[in-house]
């Protein structure tokens, strides 16, 4: 479907109906996300203080991943990690 049928279709919807669609694409998008990380992967993320850290996922969640780095474990979202190439 085009870019501009789809707006089209969701003129037709009402408020709530916009609201589910991108609630549901939301989860769509958490759930392909964490199709790209596995428990033993190898990754790196930025701390809120800039430091870049390397551990290795122990737990695939939700939204998030479980990572220990340093010894220290961590809760990261999807969107700041990145798999470390070998």
């Amino acid at each position: 479907m085009e870019k501009h049928e789809l707006l089209k279709e969701l003129s037709k919807l009402s408020v709530d109906e916009v609201y589910e669609l991108a609630h549901q694409a939301h989860r769509h998008i958490e759930a392909r996300a964490s199709l790209n990380f596995v428990k033993g992967m190898v990754v790196e993320f930025e701390t809120r203080d800039g430091e870049t850290k390397r551990g290795t996922v122990k737990y695939v969640n939700q939204r998030t991943c479980s990572v220990d780095a340093d010894g220290k474990p961590w809760r990261v979202s999807f969107q700041f990690l990145r798999p470390v190439m070998s």
